[in-house]
């Protein structure tokens, strides 16, 4: 079985543009994480989707469920990650900006949609898998001593 690389999606969740209905614009990023979700699979990846996180504060609802509740579980994840793909409009985002802050004080690598990302992402865990193989032929084994009976 093959692990998949665990890449976090951040962007604008949460409305942000007062010239826009916040309903319209919750939808359009909503919609923005689907298709990243679904093509970071396609490419091998194994996505998580924090706007997904966010469906469930909604209908929890009424319940003792806060927002920070989520975003500190959004975080527990994300430190558990190999890479953060940063989606377009993450600017006006104060949590992704908080989640690119926490990326490069752990290592996380940081891919930007708006900048290449797909490619870039691709190709890094391309050429990362070569340089594990290689490692993987160059290792020398080591025969298991076995007691003689």
């Amino acid at each position: 079985m093959e692990i998949k690389p665990l890449i976090y999606i951040a962007g604008a969740i949460s409305p942000t543009n007062p010239n826009k209905h916040p309903l319209l614009e919750w939808g359009e990023n909503f919609d923005r994480f689907l298709k990243a979700d679904i093509k970071l699979r396609k490419l091998g990846f194994a996505p998580y989707n924090p706007s997904l996180d966010y469906m469930l504060l909604l209908y929890a609802a009424g319940l003792d469920i806060t927002p920070k509740f989520f975003y500190n579980v959004s975080l527990s994840v994300l430190s558990k990650c190999e890479a953060m793909f940063v989606l377009k409009g993450w600017n006006n985002s104060k949590g992704t900006q908080k989640e690119i802050w926490f990326c490069e004080k752990n290592g996380i690598k940081i891919f930007f949609e708006e900048l290449n990302g797909y490619k870039e992402i691709e190709k890094y865990f391309k050429e990362r898998s070569k340089k594990d193989e290689t490692k993987k032929k160059n290792r020398t084994e080591v025969p298991l001593l076995r007691k003689k009976a």
